[in-house]
């Protein structure tokens, strides 16, 4: 405390775990240590702690944390992030304040242009202190997770997900697809997405037509493979899939019943196909 009151201009503060006794194992494993050489005299008093006189003769490699938090401590920075949740929330989860957030930093990763376009440019309502404590945020996020988000944003544009980067896939407000009896489904994700280890679940909303249009909300989840045997597989082998890494076509039949939907929103006849034999008019 007395260390953040000299020196105000601190954004944040990240807090590491590191599970020690994994590293050290994974040294042993490597071969790095080296047995400590004793004298011949003080080696025999000292047989029985043989195993433990051991060293590195050079620095292991460093360690990677279990566990990552950023703490924010600038008020400042506390005001923006308020501000920013606030105003977009579905790219925010519920549990998330704004003076703290935990990897993977799923909301940041969502909202990074968003962010970027509306909150870092000088026309953009905040002053010039708040963006600078935002852009120190985002551009220590971008760059201390920048090979995992390389790695996920390399699988989805291969149109394949991976189980580590599985709570990357769903954003909000992307539009989803799924398909049904009657031909593919569009939603829309209108919040964040609740992110449990194999599944997934957010609701959705889609336009309904029933003589006039409404929107009608949908829950889902999404569920990672039950029999585990791949940890990486296609995105649109999902159940359900952001509509922009499909490869079939979905998003152009999408658009043509879309419109001919709109174009039914008063009385017209209609053309098509029967799957029974016997055919009738009727207006839609």
């Amino acid at each position: 405390a007395e260390f953040l009151e000299r020196n105000p201009a601190i954004s944040f503060i990240v807090l590491k775990m590191y599970d020690c006794g994994h590293y050290h194992d994974k040294q042993l494993g490597r071969d790095d240590f080296q047995n400590v050489v004793m004298p011949e005299g003080v080696a025999k008093t000292l047989v029985s702690f043989k195993a433990h006189l051991m060293f590195l003769p050079v620095d292991g490699p460093e360690a990677e944390s279990t566990f990552e938090r950023i703490l924010i401590v600038s008020r400042e920075l506390q005001g923006t992030m308020r501000a920013v949740q606030a105003r977009y929330p579905q790219y925010f989860p519920d549990t998330q304040t704004p003076d703290r957030m935990d990897t993977p930093y799923l909301g940041l990763y969502h909202a990074r242009k968003l962010i970027k376009d509306h909150v870092l440019w000088p026309g953009s309502g905040f002053n010039e202190v708040e963006r600078a404590h935002t852009a120190g945020l985002l551009g220590y996020v971008q760059t201390s997770r920048a090979e995992e988000y390389r790695e996920a944003e390399s699988q989805f544009a291969e149109g394949m997900v991976s189980k580590r980067h599985f709570s990357k896939l769903f954003a909000p407000n992307d539009v989803v697809v799924r398909s049904t009896p009657e031909g593919p489904m569009g939603y829309v994700i209108s919040e964040f997405p609740q992110i449990h280890d194999v599944a997934i679940r957010f609701n959705c909303w889609s336009w309904e037509f029933n003589g006039k249009f409404y929107k009608k909300s949908n829950p889902f989840t999404v569920h990672w493979p039950s029999d585990g045997s791949e940890d990486t597989i296609t995105i649109a082998s999902l159940s359900l899939y952001p509509l922009h890494f499909d490869k079939e076509g979905l998003k152009a039949r999408l658009h043509d019943r879309g419109q001919q939907l709109w174009a039914c929103r008063k009385q017209r006849l209609v053309e098509c196909d029967s799957p029974t034999k016997s055919a009738e008019f009727r207006a839609v």
